[in-house]
């Protein structure tokens, strides 16, 4: 087993917290949106920000259909909470939840990148 100094966790606001019960409670998100977007945080790489989960790949996690967590996701993505990357220069395709939201423990300028992405994504 190997370690590493890297920290293993990312900072949530709990601003949108609130923001999310709010959203929950007005059904504009459903129940089910949560356990979808505690799998993406859950996902997260705390370093870079990025989570690297397909919608499958969330469904097998859930015990949901892969088309239960694609609605899971377009309603996420319709509040502005997560976005689907795909990398122009090496072609990866990844989520990336809203940096203002979850932040990743990586440096400034990672930081920034994720900010950059999710705005032009």
């Amino acid at each position: 087993m190997t370690t590493t100094n890297k920290p293993s966790f990312v900072m949530v606001q709990l601003t949108d917290i609130d923001r999310l019960m709010e959203l929950f409670a007005s059904r504009e998100l459903m129940h089910r949106d949560a356990s979808v977007i505690f799998a993406l945080i859950s996902g997260t790489d705390t370093y870079s920000g990025k989570v690297r989960l397909t919608a499958n790949a969330l469904a097998n996690q859930l015990q949901i259909t892969p088309n239960e967590a694609r609605a899971a996701i377009a309603r996420l993505k319709k509040q502005h909470l997560v976005r689907h990357i795909k990398d122009p220069k090496t072609g990866e395709a990844y989520y990336r939840l809203n940096p203002w939201m979850v932040r990743s423990t990586g440096s400034v300028a990672l930081q920034t990148l994720a900010m950059r992405e999710f705005e032009e994504a």
